[in-house]
């Protein structure tokens, strides 16, 4: 067998080309109405690894602010643009934990690819994402391994810390985890690995910047967040290089025991070290 052929077999053995299940989720999607928190996200386009974009009906969106280092300058109004193809969708302007100009139950779906590490108080905001999605709708929740990150020297939060930030009302304002993202995050796997003082001075103005990873994540966790804030899990998948992704609905009463037992099958099959301890 030549080298490329068996490499090529080798990288699509941990690194999958999609996600498993992508058809049932671009059939659930396909002419129903949905929100993406940030975006336009490429894991979402043709060429990503959960490509939705060309399925959906109608996609709004809401960002943090109106100039973002991702995003940069962008205005409320039906002006995002996510699909050449497709009518652009509704732009808000807001934090992603209080949907103040949506109302409950609009949404047939919800995305959010790479966004609850940004927050502080993460059970609020899955829990805001829950009230503006029907019943029985879908969300696709991706959110970065930490040891494919530059968080692998971090540890990884405590649930109960979550639960801590819930109680207190954490705002997006908390500078709990700012020195130590500061001190122990990778600074070779960032755009500011020639630059720490940017880095640090955009850290230390995280409500203004949002680069921040407030928690550190394995899947683990992901799963126990999901499932006390009452989601039914439909799938959990790890993908290289960082990918956690868990598509769960919103359907009482929750049974969510197979992806929280110890054995559970994504802890076999994740390429992650840490999903293994």
């Amino acid at each position: 067998m030549k080298l490329f052929p068996l490499l090529k077999k080798i990288h699509s053995r941990f690194s999958p080309l999609y996600i498993h299940g992508l058809s049932e989720i671009r059939s659930f999607c396909a002419g129903k109405k949905g929100l993406e928190i940030g975006g336009p996200s490429h894991l979402f386009t043709w060429k990503g690894k959960i490509p939705l974009y060309s399925a959906v009906g109608s996609l709004d969106a809401c960002s943090f602010s109106s100039s973002t280092m991702w995003e940069g300058k962008i205005s409320e109004g039906k002006n995002f643009f996510f699909h050449p193809k497709k009518e652009p969708g509704y732009q808000f302007i807001g934090e992603a934990g209080n949907l103040l100009q949506i109302s409950d139950n609009t949404y047939d779906f919800l995305l959010a690819s790479h966004v609850l590490e940004h927050c502080a108080n993460p059970i609020r905001v899955l829990k805001e994402w829950m009230r503006v999605t029907k019943e029985n709708g879908m969300l696709l929740l991706v959110v970065p391994h930490k040891d494919g990150t530059f968080d692998h020297n971090r540890t990884i939060t405590p649930f109960q810390h979550l639960l801590d930030d819930e109680r207190k009302e954490t705002t997006e304002r908390d500078e709990t985890h700012t020195e130590e993202f500061i001190e122990r995050i990778d600074l070779s796997m960032t755009a500011y690995k020639d630059n720490r003082p940017l880095f640090e001075e955009r850290t230390r103005n995280n409500f203004i910047y949002r680069g921040m990873h407030h928690h550190v994540f394995n899947t683990a966790l992901v799963v126990q967040l999901v499932d006390y804030v009452g989601l039914n899990i439909i799938n959990v998948q790890t993908m290289r290089p960082f990918h956690i992704v868990v598509t769960a609905q919103k359907r009482s009463p929750a049974d969510n025991k197979k992806f929280l037992a110890e054995h559970a099958l994504y802890k076999q099959r994740s390429p992650f070290h840490s999903d293994k301890q």
